[in-house]
């Protein structure tokens, strides 16, 4: 596969920055925003991405490593930590979409770590 060096967006100069969500090429904060406007574009990497188990790689690891860093992050926040546990409490169906979940995956051989606690 051929590697392009010169912008995707202008084709004139060569690249000097990459799109973390889709990758494209280019050469200026110009370029930059006209490929987000052409290509409806928000230039924030996807966190969840699937790949195939032959394509799954290093890359693709410590992506996952990074996402699950972040979510644990977001968790250990004090702020976080007492609205969540508020929220869970208090919301019956996502109680109820809790425990379907963890029977679902029981029969799968998955195993689920709960962050809240046992009191859902």
């Amino acid at each position: 596969m051929e590697v392009s060096l010169t912008c995707q967006v202008c084709c004139n100069n060569p690249h000097k920055y990459t799109c973390p969500r889709c990758e494209m090429h280019t050469c200026s904060l110009a370029c930059c925003l006209e490929h987000k406007q052409k290509f409806s574009c928000t230039g924030v990497r996807e966190p969840v991405v699937y790949y195939r188990r032959n394509e799954y790689g290093t890359f693709a690891f410590q992506q996952d490593y990074h996402l699950l860093e972040e979510i644990d992050r977001k968790n250990n926040t004090p702020h976080y930590k007492r609205t969540h546990m508020l929220y869970i409490s208090n919301n019956r169906l996502l109680k109820h979409n809790i425990y379907g979940f963890m029977r679902q995956d029981e029969g799968n051989n998955v195993e689920v770590i709960r962050l809240c606690g046992d009191d859902i």
